[in-house]
């Protein structure tokens, strides 16, 4: 699925270093916008990636993270 820009919630977890749990909520919170296909929610790799390089500027400059 990558290939299609798009990644399963267990390879944004390990990509972000987070419980598949974690990115469940962060989808609820609207952090993470799911894209429905073929009966599973999806993640934009690109907003995966845009939110582990915003989490990684955020710690070290010492705000909240997520």
């Amino acid at each position: 699925m990558v290939s299609d820009g798009l990644i399963s919630q267990v390879q944004a977890a390990t990509l972000l270093g987070l419980s598949r749990a974690r990115v469940n909520q962060l989808i609820n919170e609207g952090v993470l916008t799911p894209i429905p296909l073929a009966g599973k929610n999806l993640l934009l790799l690109a907003q995966v990636v845009a939110l582990k390089d915003r989490r990684k500027e955020t710690a070290v400059d010492g705000s909240t993270k997520d």
